[in-house]
């Protein structure tokens, strides 16, 4: 029922696409659009994530040109999104710093930070003291737990130091 209702939402925003004059100027001077997206996103057995999904939903209901960059690290994306060598990245959250850089539309869904663990976890958000936490370098998580009672620490290659226990 929820996939069913988030689809509806999801068709809602999508035939009712009004755009600003300032995103019709972009598109008229862009009619091809980059956005840097991640390698190692989760995919289906055809190899749709939920953001390739979103921009050929994009690309079939707006009329769009969306192609999607893919990055084997989130630094290199957001790096180019940043310095607009892509037009744009997905999943990027939102703050107020990064409106020098970005250009926001309205959202069309928001949800704020979780941590998320399996249900007999005995990890939460209070034990984390002492750890060795992975938050991308140019994540908005690095201010949110700026001064954390655990260490957060840089990774070019996560899931290599996770498994090298680098990372807790």
């Amino acid at each position: 029922m929820k996939l069913l209702l988030l689809l509806f939402l999801l068709f809602n925003f999508l035939f009712s696409l009004n755009l600003t004059k300032k995103e019709k100027e972009f598109l008229k001077y862009n009619p091809v659009i980059y956005f840097s997206a991640m390698k190692y996103w989760p995919v289906d057995k055809n190899g749709n994530s939920i953001h390739t999904n979103y921009i050929n939903l994009l690309n079939k209901y707006g009329k769009l040109n969306i192609q999607p960059v893919f990055y084997d690290y989130w630094s290199d994306g957001f790096n180019d999104a940043k310095n607009a060598i892509t037009h744009g990245i997905m999943g990027l959250s939102y703050s107020k710093d990064r409106e020098k850089y970005f250009y926001y539309t309205q959202p069309y869904n928001y949800t704020s930070y979780h941590l998320i663990t399996t249900q007999n976890s005995k990890l939460n958000i209070n034990n984390l003291k002492g750890k060795r936490i992975y938050i991308a370098y140019n994540s908005i998580l690095r201010k949110v737990f700026k001064n954390s009672n655990f260490k957060i620490v840089y990774s070019k290659n996560f899931y290599k130091d996770l498994a090298e226990h680098k990372i807790d």
